[in-house]
């Protein structure tokens, strides 16, 4: 099998690859922004604008809120006016923050929905492993489930059983209409959902008869 240090140096190329790929993106959506006009500048607007684009799409108020703050204080001369390395800094301040924000909210709605500290744990850590191959697949920053497939994998290493069609429906329910993906909050409620009603679902047994 594949040992641990050896999955550790593939992972660490795939998120350099990510990288590379976010910076080329960003750099376009610049590039985009900017050949309409003689400046090398944006303002403020346009930068909202890239930022959405680039995947740093707030989902509450309190997000949007943070976003448009960091781009003011970006402003040190009061031109309202920012230049590529001020996008590129926006941009990796604005994921930090976003994914902090995330952290909590994903936290509230566990402690919420009455799901066990450790339990929570266990769980964000599944979504995570599926998120990340879709993350670097697709050089976003936003940690999602994109496939049924994944969703499988999910429940299988919780030790959730679930027929096709019953998870299929689940996924369509409480996917993200934006991108038609499982969010962390979207894993969250479905899990809920299928502790709730198990008609078709139902625990795995830890040990094989």
């Amino acid at each position: 099998g594949i040992g641990c240090d050896a999955v550790l140096r593939m992972l660490s190329i795939l998120r350099e690859h990510q990288k590379q790929g976010r910076h080329r993106e960003l750099k376009k959506l610049f590039a985009d922004a900017t050949a309409k006009g003689s400046s090398e500048l944006v303002d403020a607007e346009a930068v909202a604008l890239i930022l959405y684009s680039y995947g740093l799409q707030p989902r509450t108020m309190q997000e949007r809120a943070m976003i448009l703050g960091l781009i003011q204080s970006a402003d040190e001369d009061g031109a309202g006016m920012y230049g590529f390395v001020d996008l590129e800094a926006l941009a990796q301040l604005a994921s930090e923050r976003l994914e902090r924000l995330a952290f909590a909210e994903e936290d509230r709605l566990a402690s919420e929905l009455g799901i066990p500290r450790w339990r929570r744990h266990e769980i964000m850590q599944v979504f995570r492993d599926q998120a990340l191959v879709v993350a670097i697949k697709e050089a976003s920053f936003i940690g999602r489930i994109a496939m049924p497939t994944q969703l499988r994998a999910a429940l299988e290493a919780l030790q959730i059983r679930c027929h096709s069609e019953e998870m299929l429906n689940l996924f369509k329910e409480f996917s993200r209409t934006d991108f038609a993906a499982l969010d962390a909050l979207g894993f969250l409620r479905l899990l809920q959902k299928l502790e709730g009603g198990r008609a078709m679902c139902h625990r795995a047994s830890t040990s094989v008869a």
